[in-house]
């Protein structure tokens, strides 16, 4: 009954049935965007943020380490004090260098902007004051 009553309403109309009906649609299969746009769409979605938010005070952590060693080298009796004022110095330092390079990727476009002027990718580095001062002085201490 349904197959007669689609075949004439849309003998005796200009509107086909809705889908459902007896009609099949022509679903087309494959992608959206041309293969040759591929890499601008994968480009443009990706932020490059975290990498700059954590690299900084990885290599942070890393001169703090050649700091310890190279004291250890030189037969200081004690570095803590000298290690937490490297510890302070490395933190600001890195902070206003993080802030710099994120700055110059938000510019080229490869970090997206949040409107908070992204400060929340700022501070890791002077957050990790106190790792650098336990990293130089534990590296002088296992080397002494």
């Amino acid at each position: 009954m349904p197959v007669l009553l689609n075949r004439a309403l849309t003998a005796s109309s200009s509107w086909k049935p809705l889908s459902g009906g007896i009609n099949v649609q022509n679903i087309p299969h494959g992608p959206v965007y041309p293969a040759r746009f591929a890499g601008y769409i994968t480009l443009k979605i990706m932020d490059l943020s975290p990498v700059v938010a954590w690299s900084i005070p990885l290599f942070g952590l890393f001169l703090a380490g050649m700091f310890g060693r190279s004291r250890a080298k030189s037969g200081a009796t004690s570095i803590w004090g000298a290690a937490f004022c490297v510890a302070l110095v490395l933190g600001f330092v890195l902070m206003f260098v993080q802030v710099a390079l994120h700055s110059t990727c938000v510019e080229i476009k490869a970090c997206i902007y949040r409107g908070d002027g992204n400060m929340s990718y700022w501070f890791q580095s002077f957050f990790a004051i106190p790792l650098y001062w336990l990293v130089s002085g534990s590296v002088w201490q296992m080397k002494q």
